[in-house]
Formats: C-alpha cells, structure tokens, sequence
C-alpha cells in the first residue's frame, strides 16, 4: 500500500510537470519575424530580385550580392514548395545573397 501510494503520487508529479511545461512551450512567441517571407506579398510577379541593402523585404537585412523572393503560387519556374504561405526565397538572385535578423532573446532561469 505504502509503495503504491508513492507511485500514484509520482506519477501525477510527473504528468503535472508535463502539463506544465507544454503549458509554458504553447505560449512562446517564434522570434524570426516574416520567416514565411510573405512581406512584401509580390504576386501576381513570379518573382522580385532584391539587391544587398535593399529594406523590401521586411524584417530582414539582405547581404551578399541579391536575393530573390518568389511566389510559388504561379508554378512558373520555380519547383521547390514554400513550406509555409505562398512565398519563398531563392538566395542566388543575380550573384550569391545571404539573409539574416536579429533575434531578441531573452535569458531563461527556470
């Protein structure tokens, strides 16, 4: 009886905790910001190259020589699928780009 009483308690800690911290998980914020790459929405163009230094694409700084953002809702010729929404990246606009963000963080102690 004493055993089984500590197991009970156990495991109601442990499916507590668990509730808890997917609690906590299903309230957090993504930090990326227009990681869908939907701002600026581009259609009805198949595509729009963004030289380096260009603020078109928002959130985002754009390095390198260009990037293009292309509408895969056309299915022109483009193969690849957005994972999400209807916009993704081709980071070879005219030469190499690169995309970066800085993300606001925050230490966790707990």
């Amino acid at each position: 009886m004493f055993l089984s009483s500590h197991v009970k308690v156990l495991s109601l800690a442990a499916t507590l905790g668990l509730c808890l911290f997917t609690a906590k998980v299903a309230h957090a914020q993504n930090l990326v910001l227009n990681g869908s790459f939907e701002n600026p929405h581009i259609s009805p163009a198949p595509d729009l190259t963004l030289s380096a230094g260009s603020s078109l694409l928002t959130d985002w700084t754009i390095g390198g020589d260009s990037i293009d953002v292309v509408d895969n809702t056309l299915g022109r010729v483009f193969t690849w699928q957005s994972e999400d929404g209807s916009q993704s990246l081709d980071l070879s606009g005219n030469n190499a780009g690169s995309i970066s963000q800085t993300l606001a963080t925050a230490h966790f102690a707990g």
